[in-house]
């Protein structure tokens, strides 16, 4: 019985391998998400938490340098704005539901400062439910809900970035 159960998971090994399949990461990174430039500079608001998380979900795919050194792509992250505005009220003319606002502008451009990002406004937003009663709370969640969003922006600049092919 042993020796049956053994031969199963080889078999199984073999079919699986002759299928091709991978464990993820198994293999060298594929041409799809390969770059086609090594090192990225990030300018402008670069204090702000977008600038720090694309600085973070970039590392791990080009070389991020700092602003005097050249690189083959500078990304200059412009005006970052957070807001909120009142989305709904209740009855009695309280507020129930905020609207949470972020944008940020964003550029790129290469060594020779030809533009392969177009000026773009990002923004997104989404809505606070508003307790009675729990103001710091509130500010709490909005706090929260605004380094998520920030995420979100610097995520999406992330998949711009991507779509860049430079010329060889």
């Amino acid at each position: 019985m042993p020796i049956f159960k053994h031969l199963t998971i080889a078999l199984c090994a073999i079919a699986l391998t002759a299928c091709g399949f991978h464990l993820r990461g198994s293999q060298g990174a594929s041409t799809a998400t390969v770059l086609s430039y090594q090192t990225l500079s990030i300018v402008g608001d670069t204090q702000s938490s977008i600038g720090v998380n694309l600085a973070n979900l970039m590392r791990g795919q080009v070389h991020v340098v700092t602003a005097p050194a050249p690189a083959q792509v500078t990304t200059e992250i412009g005006e970052v704005n957070h807001s909120r505005t009142t989305a709904t009220k209740n009855a009695q003319g309280r507020i129930t539901e905020y609207r949470v606002y972020a944008s940020v502008s964003v550029q790129a451009y290469d060594v020779n400062k030809n533009q392969l990002l177009a000026p773009t406004r990002l923004t997104i937003s989404r809505l606070l439910s508003a307790g009675d009663g729990y103001v710091t709370s509130l500010e709490l969640e909005e706090a929260r809900l605004i380094d998520v969003m920030d995420l979100e922006l610097a995520n999406q600049i992330q998949y711009r970035l991507r779509a860049i092919k430079l010329a060889k």
